[in-house]
């Protein structure tokens, strides 16, 4: 994120977002910054620390909180451009729901503009499926850690084991999985 301020004042706000795997040109990690005071909160970047977010500058970044620094977000796949969230990412219910922006553009086509946004860029729903947002532009669908994962050997393929209709197509994936995720435990496999 290129952020320059020098022909006047600059201070954007980067809330519930994900930056990993970004550079900011040839100046910096994440944030380039001239003459600009960015506000980061409730987002995952992939430095160690605020200090990683302040490049060209001192003490210019702002951290409101909730920030979950060099972590993995497990994207689906990300070389592929599938920047949805695998149901262990430790962005998942991350997010402050409290920053979901108003919805100015009416993004839902339903002509209420006074509303919060309520769908993410897929048309999901926003917040899923409780009231705490996930971190990045995708809304994980599924239940986060899946405590019940399912597996039926004439699944379509490509399935994530979520339900009766994405199951794995074997018992491996289903074991690899409920291991893969370190923070979540898997109470069951059908």
């Amino acid at each position: 994120l290129y952020n320059d301020g020098q022909s006047g004042s600059s201070a954007p706000q980067f809330r519930n977002s994900i930056a990993w795997g970004n550079t900011a040109g040839g100046a910096g990690t994440v944030f380039y910054n001239n003459a600009a005071n960015p506000l980061v909160e409730h987002s995952l970047v992939d430095v160690a620390d605020k200090t990683g977010l302040e490049t060209n500058c001192s003490s210019c970044v702002t951290d409101n909180g909730g920030m979950l620094y060099n972590q993995d977000p497990l994207f689906v796949n990300a070389a592929a451009g599938d920047l949805r969230l695998q149901s262990c990412s430790p962005a998942i219910n991350a997010g402050d729901s409290t920053l979901i922006p108003a919805d100015l553009y009416d993004a839902d086509l339903d002509s209420a503009f006074a509303e919060k946004v309520d769908i993410d860029r897929l048309g999901n729903d926003l917040p899923y499926p409780n009231t705490q947002v996930d971190m990045g532009a995708f809304e994980f669908q599924g239940i986060a850690g899946g405590s019940v994962l399912y597996v039926d050997i004439d699944a379509p393929v490509g399935g994530n084991g979520q339900s009766w209709a994405t199951a794995y197509r074997n018992l491996q994936d289903a074991l690899d999985n409920s291991v893969a995720c370190p923070n979540v435990s898997v109470d069951e496999i059908w």
